[in-house]
């Protein structure tokens, strides 16, 4: 849909918060952030933090001060998730057993309700899924379920990201029809 040129227009659109340019931007970028990022060691959890964070501080600064020369973005985008990654970096060498997650006290009350709202809704799931193809399913758990990153799964099914993208879309199709549209369809 859009060339991987980045010129002086392109920017321009981005700066604009053009939302099919943003959305090509993050998805362009991010996939190479993640890569970058997972290669170095980072968990899923801090990827994502780098890459949201990187993307904030590129567009705030398009948004402030412009880019000279837009050719370049690539490389400043890899620059600026450099810094990030070398900031968290340090706070985790600061504080190396910090851990947000562990600052919260642990909700030690049982929910029965809930557990049998989950368990009901698991099953509505894994029955609707065993109507549909082979395939479609697979990718679904993969996906939703087994919350497996796209890209391994392009890996190991041997198909490229644009046709996972059409399964998915088709595969939610079915779903939301073999669910009836139902909203508890489409929030699993």
């Amino acid at each position: 849909m859009f060339r991987q040129e980045f010129d002086a227009d392109y920017i321009e659109r981005l700066t604009a918060g053009d939302p099919a340019i943003e959305e090509h931007f993050t998805a362009y970028f991010g996939g190479l952030l993640r890569v970058k990022l997972r290669r170095r060691g980072w968990s899923g959890h801090d990827v994502e933090d780098m890459c949201q964070e990187t993307f904030l501080r590129v567009l705030q600064t398009l948004r402030k001060k412009g880019v000279e020369h837009p050719e370049r973005i690539g490389a400043y985008v890899s620059s600026v998730c450099n810094n990030v990654m070398l900031e968290l970096c340090r706070t985790h060498a600061r504080h190396p057993g910090a851990d947000p997650l562990e600052s919260e006290p642990a909700d030690t009350t049982i929910n029965m309700e809930g557990a049998l709202i989950d368990s009901e809704r698991k099953r509505f799931v894994h029955g609707i899924l065993k109507d549909m193809p082979e395939l479609e399913a697979r990718i679904l758990r993969m996906v939703y379920v087994d919350d497996i990153d796209r890209e391994v799964i392009c890996k190991q099914m041997n198909i490229r990201r644009d046709y996972l993208r059409v399964i998915v879309h088709r595969a939610l199709a079915r779903f939301r029809k073999l669910a009836g549209g139902t909203s508890t369809a489409a929030s699993a």
